[in-house]
């Protein structure tokens, strides 16, 4: 069974990567609301995936 944090990871990384390539604004390289959103989301679940892995006994 996939690893439920690790998909939530995969997925806000996929998700902000398609708003960047779908946003006029992002493309202009200006970052829209929806972006900072999306990355504070990507942030957050990237570190909780980290720091769970640095865990001893995983």
């Amino acid at each position: 069974m996939p690893d439920d944090l690790y998909v939530r990871y995969m997925g806000a990384a996929r998700a902000h990567t398609t708003h960047r390539a779908d946003c006029a604004t992002c493309r202009a390289a200006a970052d829209c609301a929806t972006e900072k959103r999306l990355m504070e989301s990507l942030t957050r679940l990237q570190d909780a995936y980290l720091n769970r892995l640095k865990r001893p006994g995983r």
